[in-house]
């Protein structure tokens, strides 16, 4: 998988993911740096599962994705929260 910001994920097989429901704040400020790197730090390496609600315009998957009974949208949402209350960097 390569993350490509905070809430954007290409898989091995090149389908783009979006996390249904996650804000994502922009990828070259500090708050979408760090959130990008938490992102990475959850999936990176493992076995997602993809669950597609609908596709946008361009194709990507706008999904709920989970590793195990983990459910990664929830756990990203949390750290937004987390980072934004904070001011950034974690």
């Amino acid at each position: 998988k390569r993350v490509t910001c905070a809430n954007t994920f290409e898989t091995a097989d090149n389908q783009v993911v979006r996390l249904a429901l996650v804000w994502a704040p922009d990828a070259d400020t500090e708050l979408g740096v760090a959130a990008t790197r938490h992102l990475k730090s959850l999936i990176g390496g493992k076995k997602v599962d993809v669950e597609t609600l609908l596709r946008d315009v361009d194709g990507a998957a706008l999904a709920t994705v989970w590793i195990g009974a983990q459910s990664i949208n929830a756990a990203m949402r949390r750290k937004l929260r987390e980072l934004s209350a904070r001011g950034a960097p974690a």
